[in-house]
């Protein structure tokens, strides 16, 4: 089980990461909307991998 956590939270930060980065490359041309769309899009799939682990 705890490894499993362990696995989760780094999932679900590499969702955020991703999603952080992604925005902040397409910020210089696009709007923040889209980068908080992205983060939304990362935390989603981080969510549904984790879901899919147990």
């Amino acid at each position: 089980m705890a490894a499993r956590r362990k696995t989760t939270r780094k999932n679900f930060t590499a969702g955020i990461v991703f999603g952080v980065g992604v925005s902040t490359y397409l910020m210089q041309g696009e709007t923040v909307f889209t980068g908080l769309t992205l983060i939304i899009i990362g935390l989603v799939l981080a969510f549904i991998e984790a879901r899919q682990q147990k």
